[in-house]
C-alpha cells in the first residue's frame, strides 16, 4: 500500500502533468500552465515549497503527515487551491475516491473551467464506480484543450463506462406553487353549440401549491460481453390540496440492449399508467426501438420509434393507437457548458376523429457552470396539437399552438448525500383555436436534485 503511495503520489505530485504508469489513467504532457501555476496565489518559493514538503512526506511513507500538512495550509488559506488539488492526488493513491471527489470539486465549484482538476475529478467518479457522475465529468474534460492522446484516452473511458454501468438513475423533489394546476382558460363564458354559456368555477384556471416528484432508475446486468437486460422503471407525481387535481404517472420497461463501440441499440417493451384526480385514467401497452450514437466525447445523439395501445379507463372515444417518434442530440461546448436539442413527432387514432390528432415538439436548451458554485439551464420549447375532425360542441376541429419556457439554477458548493438544491421556473403558453382550451401557466419548483 504504501510502497503504491510512493510511485503514484510522489510522481504525480512532481510532474503535475504526467501520468505515473497506471493503464487507467489518461498520460498527460508536460505544460507551463500546470494546475498548480493555474490556482496557486502566485508563483512563490512558499508554494514550492509546500508541494515539495509533501512530495517528501510521502517519499518517506508518511502519508497522514502529508495530510495534515496539506489540511493545515488549507485550514491558513482556505483558497490555498494548490493545497486542495495536491490533497486530492494524495486522496487518490490511497484510494479513498470520496475524499478525492470532495477536494477537486471544491477546486471546481469557483474555477469550472480548469479541465485538468476536472479530469482527476472525473477519474476520482471513474474508480468510485459512480459512472453517471463519470460520464458527464469525462465529456466536460472531453471538449478542453488537451493533447490528443489525453483526449483518446477520454474516450477510452467513455466506452468503459458504457459497458460497465449497470445502474443509472435520478431523482427530484421540490415544492411547485403553480397559477394554473388543472391547465384551464381564464374566460367566463364561450360558445356552444352557437350559444353563450358561462364556465363554472371549477371549468376555470385554479392556482395552487403543490408537491413535486420525478424519479427513474434502472437496472442492465450484462447478459452476454457487448450486451445487457434492461429494468427500469419512471414516476412523476404532482400532488395538490385534496386530490381533485393530483396527476400521477408510472412507467416500466424491459429489454435487451446491444452495446458497441460508437452505437447502443434497445428493443424495450413498455407499460404505462397514469391516475388523475385520484382515479385510473389511462394505460399506454405497447414497445419502443432505442439508438444511441456516439460519435465522439463530446456528441450523443438518439433516435426513438414506438408504438403503443392507449385504453382510457371512461372515455372510450379516446382510444386508439400512438406512434411516436424522436431525435434528440447532446453537445459539450466547452469544459463549462453544453447543448440540448430534443424534436417529437406523435400520431394518435381514437374511435372519435376529434380525439385523433398530430403532434410536436421542438425543444433546445443550454446549461453552463459558473464560478461560485452556480449552474445555469435554460430551454424554450414550440409544439402543436392538430385534431382530426370537430366536438359536437364545436363548429371546427382544434388546433393549438404551445410556447413554453424552463430557466433552472442550482448551486453546486451545496451537496446533501448526493442531493443539491435547485429553483426552476416555467412558462407555457397555449394558443387554440377555441377558447376552451387557451391558457397561460407560471409555475415554480424550489427542491432538491441529483441531476447536476
Amino acid at each position: 500500500m504504501r510502497r503504491s503511495l510512493r510511485s503514484g503520489v510522489a510522481c504525480r505530485m512532481l510532474a503535475a502533468m504526467l501520468a505515473c504508469g497506471s493503464a487507467a489513467t489518461p498520460a498527460l504532457a508536460q505544460e507551463e500552465n500546470s494546475p498548480e501555476r493555474q490556482l496557486a496565489q502566485g508563483e512563490t518559493v512558499e508554494t514550492l515549497t509546500l508541494e515539495q514538503l509533501v512530495d517528501e512526506l510521502v517519499r518517506q511513507g508518511k502519508p497522514d503527515e502529508a495530510q495534515q500538512l496539506l489540511e493545515a495550509a488549507i485550514a491558513r488559506a482556505p483558497d490555498n487551491q494548490q493545497a486542495r488539488f495536491l490533497l486530492g492526488l494524495l486522496a487518490m493513491a490511497q484510494q479513498d475516491y470520496r475524499k478525492a471527489v470532495t477536494a477537486f470539486r471544491a477546486i471546481l465549484i469557483d474555477h469550472p473551467e480548469v479541465v485538468r482538476v476536472r479530469l482527476e475529478l472525473a477519474r476520482a467518479y471513474f474508480l468510485d464506480g459512480d459512472y453517471q457522475n463519470a460520464d458527464r465529468q469525462f465529456r466536460a474534460v472531453r471538449a478542453g484543450e488537451l493533447p490528443q492522446p489525453v483526449l483518446a484516452n477520454v474516450d477510452g473511458f467513455l466506452f468503459q463506462i458504457r459497458q460497465a454501468k449497470e445502474w443509472s438513475y435520478s431523482l427530484s423533489i421540490a415544492l411547485a406553487p403553480d397559477t394554473n394546476i388543472n391547465g384551464a382558460t381564464t374566460e367566463r363564458e364561450l360558445e356552444l353549440f352557437g350559444l353563450p354559456f358561462a364556465l363554472s368555477d371549477d371549468a376555470r384556471k385554479k392556482s395552487g401549491i403543490g408537491a413535486s416528484v420525478e424519479g427513474a432508475v434502472e437496472f442492465a446486468p450484462h447478459i452476454a460481453p457487448n450486451a445487457r437486460w434492461r429494468i427500469g422503471g419512471a414516476v412523476q407525481r404532482r400532488e395538490y390540496g385534496g386530490d381533485t387535481f393530483d396527476d400521477m404517472v408510472v412507467t416500466l420497461q424491459t429489454g435487451p440492449r446491444v452495446v458497441l463501440r460508437h452505437w447502443d441499440l434497445s428493443l424495450l417493451a413498455t407499460n404505462s399508467e397514469r391516475w388523475y384526480g385520484g382515479d385510473r385514467y389511462s394505460q399506454a401497452r405497447g414497445g419502443r426501438i432505442e439508438a444511441m450514437w456516439h460519435p465522439g466525447g463530446r456528441s450523443v445523439f438518439s433516435a426513438s420509434l414506438g408504438l403503443l395501445d392507449l385504453d382510457y379507463t371512461k372515455l372510450d372515444d379516446r382510444d386508439g393507437m400512438v406512434v411516436t417518434a424522436s431525435l434528440a442530440g447532446f453537445r459539450q461546448i466547452d469544459a463549462t457548458s453544453a447543448l440540448t436539442a430534443r424534436l417529437g413527432i406523435n400520431r394518435q387514432d381514437a374511435r372519435q376523429l376529434a380525439y385523433a390528432n398530430w403532434s410536436g415538439l421542438f425543444a433546445a436548451g443550454y446549461q453552463r457552470e459558473l464560478p461560485a458554485g452556480f449552474s445555469v439551464f435554460l430551454e424554450p420549447s414550440v409544439g402543436f396539437a392538430d385534431y382530426d375532425g370537430a366536438l359536437a360542441a364545436f363548429d371546427r376541429a382544434r388546433s393549438d399552438r404551445v410556447f413554453s419556457a424552463t430557466l433552472a439554477l442550482l448551486n453546486r458548493r451545496i451537496v446533501l448525500d448526493r442531493f443539491t438544491p435547485r429553483v426552476a421556473y416555467s412558462f407555457t403558453r397555449t394558443d387554440s383555436n377555441i377558447d376552451l382550451y387557451d391558457f397561460n401557466r407560471h409555475r415554480i419548483e424550489i427542491g432538491l436534485t441529483t441531476v447536476f
